[in-house]
């Protein structure tokens, strides 16, 4: 079996233990967790959390069932790396006397 890279989105109430019953998922299935990224979701009271892990996708699977099962946990969904859409943003500091003389830089 060939091991994918999945990111593995967990939406759960912000409530005490629950990030840690989540990744003892991952610990009892001797699954490395690459990233793990918590926040809030766009629906105020909803908690994200984001997990990637490299795995076969039947593992996957099991995991996000698993997941749902969590009391607390609201849903589970998993994506393939060709389901991400990634962004990249550049900030480039400029002097304001560069735009107020009239000069180009």
């Amino acid at each position: 079996m060939n091991d994918q890279e999945f990111t593995i989105a967990v939406y759960s109430e912000n409530v005490t233990g629950i990030l840690s019953r989540v990744v003892g998922i991952f610990t009892r299935r001797h699954i490395s967790i690459k990233t793990l990224t918590v926040s809030e979701s766009s629906i105020k009271g909803i908690h994200r959390m984001t997990v990637v892990i490299k795995v076969t996708e039947e593992v996957v699977k099991k995991v996000v069932a698993q997941c749902d099962k969590q009391v607390d946990v609201i849903k589970s969904f998993y994506y393939k790396p060709e389901d991400i859409v990634h962004q990249e943003i550049a900030l480039y500091k400029v002097p304001t006397s560069a735009f107020t003389n009239g000069n180009s830089l």
